[in-house]
């Protein structure tokens, strides 16, 4: 072989210099840091101004607005509207450098050989495109659940109660940006619990318990601070559901592109916003399911 000719601490080097590049690539790939800017010809994308207006306003999911996305989806995409903007871009590098952190620990304080990272690298490359504004506007929410996973394998083969405790906590998050996030996590942590039961273990009642606790306290407590109210609560995961399994019969049916275009906005800009109980909350309403229904208008010219 050629790396046997070579030098011991060349080929050292040459091993050194791979992780990093390794590294700096998925850094780039996971970078999280965006923003939406304001598009009148992208019709399909009010849901995000609407959310980010939202947010703005002080809108509260399941009072004044339904929709498929956590109440923190603005930070995900924000818009310059309001603090938007620089809320989402704080909490954005924060992530990043969370990630960062991840990758550190995966690249230069684990065991792994460069070629089990060089294949790591390749897929994680591969899936780059789920974490960018498209085709995933909120993005952010996917890489919460990515690093809470990288951080539960490296539990798993090396231990840390602060890797476990960390992965907890980002995926706590999840549901907060995604609604779907709800799902992903939660099947997630069950079989994380089963698995745990069925080898047992030093310690595994005690991750057991924090599996369920850490990340249902997280999303709680975003939860009760953004929503407030358990009857709010409750009518936002009823609609979110209601929203979720039309879309699913949305794709079911068929039709022509412009019919269903007109279908989807027509109902988008119909149920987003509820009447409010203040008039500053109605007017609100009123003004932002006009903007929804300005991509009514382009999908039945």
């Amino acid at each position: 072989m050629f790396t046997d000719s070579l030098p011991k601490e060349l080929l050292d080097a040459v091993k050194y210099a791979g992780r990093w590049v390794l590294f700096l690539y998925l850094l780039m790939v996971l970078c999280p840091i965006r923003y939406w800017p304001f598009n009148l010809n992208d019709w399909d994308s009010t849901w995000v101004f609407a959310l980010n207006y939202g947010s703005s306003h002080h809108l509260i999911l399941g009072r004044d607005i339904d929709w498929t996305s956590g109440p923190l989806a603005y930070l995900a995409a924000p818009m310059d509207l309001g603090n938007n903007l620089v809320a989402g871009l704080l909490f954005q590098t924060a992530l990043w450098i969370l990630l960062c952190a991840i990758l550190w620990d995966v690249f230069f304080r684990g065991r792994a050989p460069l070629k089990n990272l060089a294949f790591f690298t390749l897929f994680v490359g591969l899936s780059g495109p789920q974490y960018h504004h498209l085709p995933n506007p909120l993005a952010p929410g996917s890489l919460l659940f990515v690093g809470g996973l990288l951080l539960l394998v490296q539990f798993h083969l090396r231990g840390g109660l602060s890797r476990y405790l960390t992965a907890l906590a980002m995926l706590g998050v999840v549901p907060l940006i995604q609604f779907v996030g709800v799902m992903l996590v939660g099947g997630l942590l069950v079989g994380f619990i089963i698995a745990r039961a069925l080898h047992g273990g030093p310690g595994a009642r005690r991750d057991m318990i924090l599996a369920a606790v850490v990340p249902t306290l997280v999303a709680g407590t975003g939860y009760w601070v953004s929503i407030g109210s358990l009857h709010a609560f409750a009518i936002y995961i009823r609609s979110s559901l209601e929203l979720a399994s039309g879309y699913d019969l949305a794709m079911a049916l068929s039709g022509s592109c412009t019919g269903g275009c007109y279908r989807t906005e027509r109902s988008r800009s119909a149920v987003l916003f509820r009447s409010g109980s203040t008039s500053r909350q109605a007017k609100s309403g009123r003004v932002v399911s006009q903007s929804s229904g300005a991509g009514l208008c382009c999908g039945t010219r």
